[in-house]
């Protein structure tokens, strides 16, 4: 019932989206719109799904890196797309379709689980848990033109839940094994869980990432401008419906961001009233 209402509303969303471009893109040109998919895992018997959701993206717009920044001679709508945890389902089941279309993808690689099956908290995360992660050999032969590679922490811990020092020190561990293996600089991170906080972003770029990525689900602002940013993502999966996956990439999931902005704004607006509230209570004789 959840997902269906989502999808409702999803659908409304959209169709405002679209009646407010085509209005603006009469007196303005609109700029590129860039909706960033995040998956974790693809079961062998799903590649028919995904191969369709693939040649979908190649339907509705062009397909770009996941730090792209450039907006010049570009379709007005880009994707990208990006796997978290580097499951071998994805390396076997998924990159050969990317291949034959031609769609890069970004990679992101708990570090302290190269060879390994996952050991952490799935907390609502879609995949099996007796996958195992790409081994260090079969990462570092991967087609580099294809698949560019970023950390995903080195022990995928919750980063809301650990202090500044032990923030650094998954940051930059990951960073070091996975640069000795691919023979490239790791400026890409994406938070496990999707969990982060202010002082988590800041670490992160302190430790030398350029491009953070959450699963935050909105569109990209992205210019030629190439300092560090932030970038949310939109949740795929090959379990999606058509109409589910169409109405994602072209933007209508995007108001759960906006959502969950506003109900956070909400709850610190409470918070601050009940404090001054119980302060009043303390200081009234």
């Amino acid at each position: 019932m959840k997902r269906k209402l989502k999808l409702v509303i999803s659908l409304f969303y959209l169709c405002v989206i679209l009646i407010t471009d085509f209005f603006l893109n009469i007196f303005f040109i609109l700029k590129p719109k860039l909706i960033i998919l995040y998956y974790h895992s693809i079961p062998k018997n799903k590649i028919q799904t995904f191969r369709w959701q693939m040649n979908s993206l190649t339907k509705f717009g062009c397909c770009v890196n996941a730090d792209f920044t450039s907006t010049s001679n570009i379709h007005k709508r880009c994707f990208a797309v990006t796997f978290d945890d580097g499951f071998n389902s994805v390396i076997n089941n998924a990159l050969p379709e990317l291949e034959k279309l031609q769609i890069p993808c970004t990679i992101f690689i708990p570090a302290n689980y190269l060879g390994k099956n996952p050991a952490w908290d799935i907390k609502g995360e879609s995949f099996d848990s007796k996958e195992e992660i790409i081994n260090p050999e079969k990462l570092a032969s991967l087609n580099q033109s294809l698949v560019k590679i970023g950390s995903h922490s080195l022990n995928h811990p919750d980063f809301t839940l650990m202090n500044s020092e032990i923030q650094k020190m998954e940051f930059i561990k990951s960073k070091n094994i996975l640069e000795d293996l691919v023979k490239y600089r790791i400026d890409l991170f994406s938070f496990p869980y999707g969990a982060y906080n202010t002082e988590a972003i800041n670490n992160a770029f302190a430790s030398g990432y350029k491009f953070i990525f959450t699963s935050d689900p909105s569109f990209c602002n992205f210019s030629d401008f190439l300092g560090p940013t932030v970038r949310g993502r939109i949740p795929a999966d090959t379990s999606d419906s058509n109409v589910e996956f169409v109405v994602k990439i072209l933007g209508g999931y995007t108001w759960i961001s906006k959502y969950i902005n506003l109900k956070k704004r909400f709850k610190s607006i409470f918070k601050i009233n009940l404090n001054i509230f119980y302060c009043c209570i303390k200081i009234s004789p």
